[in-house]
C-alpha cells in the first residue's frame, strides 16, 4: 500500500513482534489472520483489522529489513510503516 505514519499509540495495534531477521514476508507470516501488516525500523512487524492510517511520503520508509540478504527490501522508517493490505 505504501509508506504511513506511525506514532507513539500504534495506528497498527492488534500484534506486534521485534526480531533481528525481520523480513516482510515475515510479517506477513506473523500477521496472519489479520487484513493488514507493516514493518518498520527494520526489526518491527505490526498487525491490525482497522488501522487508522495517514499516508507519508514514500522516502520516510527507507530503512532496510534487518533479515534481508541485500538492501533492497524496505522495512519501514523511524516512526514510520512499509503497509500491506491483505487480498479478500
Amino acid at each position: 500500500m505504501g509508506c504511513y505514519t506511525d506514532n507513539v499509540n500504534r495506528v497498527m495495534p492488534d500484534a506486534m513482534q521485534t526480531t533481528e531477521a525481520l523480513l516482510n514476508t515475515g510479517c506477513a507470516s506473523f500477521c496472519r489472520g489479520y487484513q493488514y501488516f507493516g514493518t518498520e525500523f527494520g526489526d518491527q512487524c505490526y498487525c491490525a483489522n482497522a488501522p487508522s492510517l495517514q499516508p507519508a511520503p514514500a522516502w520516510n520508509c527507507i530503512n532496510h529489513c534487518n533479515g534481508a540478504t541485500s538492501t533492497s527490501e524496505v522495512c519501514g522508517g523511524f516512526f514510520y510503516l512499509s503497509v500491506w493490505k491483505r487480498n479478500s
